[in-house]
């Protein structure tokens, strides 16, 4: 009878806050594979926003994301202009400027 108490105490103390989350449910996974093939979708039409916002949504989902949704969510930041600082960040279409001229590319 002490074991069982001691494992209930255990059991009810909080997570710290170091520890992993814990992982995601039936109804999280489900709702993960709804939006990677949205966003798969998405990203073969190239609607950018849309796979920004999709991306964003699977994040809340808490399960890990496979290559190509974090593929996809890294062209669709580029393509957005979100790219981090210190990056290449520019288009390689754009055209390229020195001083304030534009040179011929």
């Amino acid at each position: 009878m002490l074991w069982y108490g001691l494992i209930l105490a255990a059991l009810a103390r909080p997570l710290p806050e170091g520890s992993p989350p814990p992982p995601p449910d039936s109804t999280a996974r489900a709702e993960y594979h709804r939006l990677s093939q949205e966003l798969m979708d998405l990203t073969t039409r190239n609607v950018w926003s849309g796979v920004e916002r999709l991306f964003l949504e699977i994040e809340e989902t808490r399960v890990e994301p496979t290559h190509d949704i974090l593929l996809a969510g890294a062209h669709s930041s580029r393509a957005l202009g979100e790219s981090l600082p210190g990056e290449a960040g520019a288009s390689v279409d754009a055209p390229r400027k020195r001083r304030g001229r534009e040179l011929a590319q």
